[in-house]
């Protein structure tokens, strides 16, 4: 069995795609790009390629999305073209196995909770 809370929820990191067309130029990651998301707060960068789309996930502690994602995009060299995605929800799955697997109710707590009882 696979438990996951389907609430949304968020943890403190700033998180943020870059969604582009190939033909887009090319994703740029200079001492310059790098210097200047460090700067944004992202401490994270990951450069993804589909058959038509390039994706650039980028994360930070200190990055604040809703301020810096027109910065963000211009650093990696992606202008203005470009697809912003923010996240939406975030959420733990893990795997139970065993007598765990069948204590969980819907919600992912565990039916044999004490302090689940009643929520």
């Amino acid at each position: 069995m696979i438990a996951a809370v389907s609430s949304p929820s968020f943890s403190n990191v700033g998180a943020l795609v870059l969604l582009l067309d190939e033909a887009e130029p090319g994703v740029e990651l200079s001492a310059d790009a790098v210097e200047a998301l460090a700067a944004l707060g992202v401490t994270n960068v990951t450069v993804l390629r589909g058959e038509r789309k390039v994706a650039v996930a980028l994360e930070g502690w200190a990055f604040d999305v809703d301020r810096s994602a027109e910065d963000a995009a211009r650093a990696v060299g992606v202008g203005q073209r470009v697809s912003v995605l923010r996240p939406v929800l975030e959420s733990a799955i893990h795997r139970l196995r065993g007598a765990d697997a069948k204590n969980v109710r819907p919600d992912g707590e565990r039916a044999d909770d004490p302090a689940a009882v009643g929520s």
